[in-house]
């Protein structure tokens, strides 16, 4: 009898899991085909994931179901509803939009010239289950670059873990030193294979002019399952003990470079924008 009792509480702690969990749909309002990688953040409980390439993504029930979702995708318009109001099919409105800082223009030059160098030893710098980001460099102007307007090409150093994992790039103007407009409108996604790999994306179809006031490129970790990753690990707690546990990422780690000033280094978290990090990204 204590067999059948406990297989029950099994069951039924398994069936309650299992309705916890509830697999969302975001569509583009007018072409209602599948809207990629936006990001989907609970407020309350900074709870942050990715649709995937489907457009479709698994969102664990918060504890408080007022709590409010967030769902911001480029090239839409930014949507806020209540978990208790939360369709299994979302649409998303497209934005029109206006450059008033950058400007964008037909590309012919066929010089060019290398903005930023990789210095010292890089290390390895990753996302958490609980703590996605954006990690961005800022790239003054130069008068160096006066007769070198357009932005050609991205390299990135990133190091995987996994068979192949994706990653975006984001890339926004400045204002007073701080990232300000989004330039790109479409998701710049990025593959690469398992390794350490130094990645260059082209990015000159954009025909971006570098603007005076200078530009940031920004690294954004995708949590989409294709890019889930653990590994065991050697876990610390607050009291200095020790134990076995498993570490859970999403992939790839983002290589960068420590410097001594944290002026050119932002991250986005919590839908805001601050000056530096513990590893203070020096990508080229």
């Amino acid at each position: 009898m204590k067999m059948k009792i406990k297989l029950l509480a099994i069951l039924i702690l398994f069936q309650v899991n299992v309705f916890a969990q509830k697999t969302y749909k975001l569509l583009d309002e007018v072409t209602k085909k599948p809207v990629a990688f936006a990001s989907v953040y609970i407020e309350d409980e900074n709870i942050n994931i990715n649709s995937d390439e489907k457009g479709a993504f698994i969102l664990n029930s918060p504890k408080n179901v007022e709590s409010f979702v967030m769902i911001n995708a480029l090239g839409y318009e930014v949507k806020k509803i209540k978990y208790s109001d939360f369709a299994t099919e979302t649409h998303l409105k497209p934005k029109s939009f206006i450059l008033d800082e950058v400007k964008v223009s037909n590309s012919k030059n066929t010089r060019q010239i290398n903005i930023g160098t990789f210095k010292g030893n890089d290390s390895a710098h990753s996302s958490g289950m609980r703590s996605l980001f954006l990690l961005a460099r800022y790239f003054p102007y130069s008068n160096d670059y006066d007769n070198y307007q357009f932005i050609k090409s991205i390299t990135v150093l990133t190091k995987n873990e996994i068979k192949t994992a994706k990653f975006n790039l984001r890339i926004y103007s400045a204002l007073d030193g701080k990232p300000s407009t989004l330039i790109n409108q479409k998701n710049i996604t990025v593959e690469v294979k398992k390794g350490k790999k130094l990645t260059t994306i082209d990015i000159s179809d954009l025909n971006i002019i570098m603007p005076i006031e200078g530009v940031f490129i920004a690294y954004e970790w995708l949590a989409i399952p294709s890019n889930y990753h653990t590994n065991k690990a050697t876990i610390t707690d607050n009291y200095g003990n020790k134990k076995n546990g498993i570490m859970e990422d999403y992939q790839p780690m983002l290589c960068t470079i420590y410097e001594a000033s944290n002026k050119n280094t932002w991250r986005y978290f919590n839908s805001v924008w601050r000056n530096g990090t513990s590893n203070h990204f020096n990508n080229k």
